[in-house]
């Protein structure tokens, strides 16, 4: 049976099928140049910087301490301020604060209110408690974060933790150029327990 004419042939007018083709393509790389951005804020130093655009169009530039980092400033500090813990048990302030103070570290509640609680008495800012501190662990909305970081670096203390979700890459620049620890977006009861010290608490002064 002889071939029609023309039955093999490309199609008259391929634009359609490019433009679908490039759209695809386009969206697959804005997918994975999202993916490696995230993976820039979550992943270790160790992984350097990754080459991505934010949506100011800056390279980023914040990266997480090592395991190591962590392990070792864990194991260093004795006294954790938290900055927003929750009178409620069911918030995770307090039951990150709750397994902190089990786990041998000392918490101390940085709220407005007056009051107690997990048997510590608050205070309502960093500047008002009157014996040392060693770091400030922040349970407060990103756009609070940066005012308990500047009073962080006022008061010289060792580390400026930001909780998972609480994203200030300023001020935690601001507080590493000062010369403290800073991890942002983390959760130190997850990275105590990813470090393996769920049951060494630290060791007495």
């Amino acid at each position: 049976m002889p071939f029609e004419a023309g039955a093999l042939a490309a199609p008259e007018d391929p634009a359609p099928v490019l433009q679908a083709t490039m759209a695809t393509a386009n969206n697959a790389k804005t997918c994975k140049r999202r993916l490696f951005m995230r993976i820039s804020l979550k992943g270790p130093r160790t992984l350097g910087v990754v080459e991505g655009l934010v949506n100011s169009g800056e390279p980023l530039e914040f990266q997480n301490p090592s395991t190591f980092e962590t392990k070792a400033l864990l194991l260093r500090v004795r006294t954790i301020a938290v900055v927003g813990l929750s009178f409620d048990p069911d918030r995770p302030s307090y039951s990150v604060a709750m397994y902190l103070q089990n786990s041998g570290y000392r918490i101390v509640p940085v709220r407005p209110e007056e009051g107690e609680i997990l048997g510590e008495k608050t205070y309502p800012t960093l500047a008002a408690i009157p014996f040392p501190v060693d770091a400030a662990d922040i349970f407060r909305r990103s756009m609070f974060a940066g005012l308990h970081v500047d009073e962080a670096i006022a008061l010289k203390l060792q580390a400026v933790w930001l909780q998972e979700g609480v994203i200030d890459e300023e001020a935690a620049g601001r507080a590493r150029k000062a010369g403290l620890f800073v991890a942002m977006d983390r959760c130190m009861l997850k990275e105590h327990r990813k470090a393996g010290l769920l049951s060494r608490p630290p060791p007495a002064p």
